[in-house]
């Protein structure tokens, strides 16, 4: 038996009345109409995806960038401190250079230093200034002991008090203790019987008793 062609026939529940028949055509149509949504709906899934993915992937790349914008920030920052204080010490090493003189001991063991001398003022009768640490840029601490002689023609002074040879301290243990990262300001007060003192000097010894610094400074130049 040979089907005939297909058709929709929509019919009243309740007394069993055809309102209405689509024929082959319109049935064709709606499912191609279908379809149609099916496969729109199908792309626009994809493409919503795929946005979303596109999306992700641009905030993780924009968050990566805004960390490594800051690791530059901090790594620029850290060069600027390291450049400002390279350029503290050569400022203070052209304008407080050391001064040997035919009484100035002679210095033979002098080994490479380790803390640098800056920004010395002199304020009410005490000498101020910022020892310095210069291996701060390979990560070490500077630690040691520190001692400020006062000189007034053949008469030496040091602080803290010690021994000394011809201006220069022989217990280096009695010495300022100090153990920097970056710098420590110091304030030394002068001793009242060396108040009109003409030349300080600096004295760095390290941990195992080896002088590390000897600068001496006129008092003219700090004026």
């Amino acid at each position: 038996m040979r089907g005939g062609p297909l058709q929709v026939i929509i019919m009243r529940i309740t007394d069993g009345k055809i309102i209405k028949t689509v024929g082959p055509w319109g049935v064709r149509f709606c499912f191609f109409l279908l379809a149609a949504l099916i496969g729109l709906l199908i792309s626009v899934t994809v493409l919503v995806v795929q946005n979303v993915r596109m999306l992700e992937n641009k905030g993780r790349a924009i968050v990566a960038q805004a960390e490594e914008i800051q690791e530059l920030r901090v790594l620029m920052a850290r060069k600027d401190e390291e450049m400002l204080s390279l350029k503290n010490r050569l400022s203070m090493a052209i304008t407080y250079p050391p001064e040997q003189t035919s009484e100035s001991p002679v210095i033979s063991d002098l080994k490479p230093p380790i803390a640098g001398i800056a920004e010395i003022s002199l304020a009410e009768g005490s000498i101020s200034f910022k020892l310095e640490n210069i291996l701060s840029e390979r990560g070490a601490r500077a630690t040691g002991h520190l001692f400020v002689v006062f000189r007034k023609g053949g008469q030496f002074l040091s602080h803290p008090e010690t021994t000394l040879n011809k201006g220069v301290p022989t217990d280096w243990e009695r010495g300022m203790e100090f153990s920097i990262r970056n710098f420590r300001p110091i304030s030394v007060k002068v001793p009242p019987e060396i108040s009109r003192w003409e030349r300080v000097t600096f004295y760095v010894f390290d941990t195992e008793g080896g002088m590390r610094l000897a600068t001496t400074i006129p008092r003219e130049q700090l004026r």
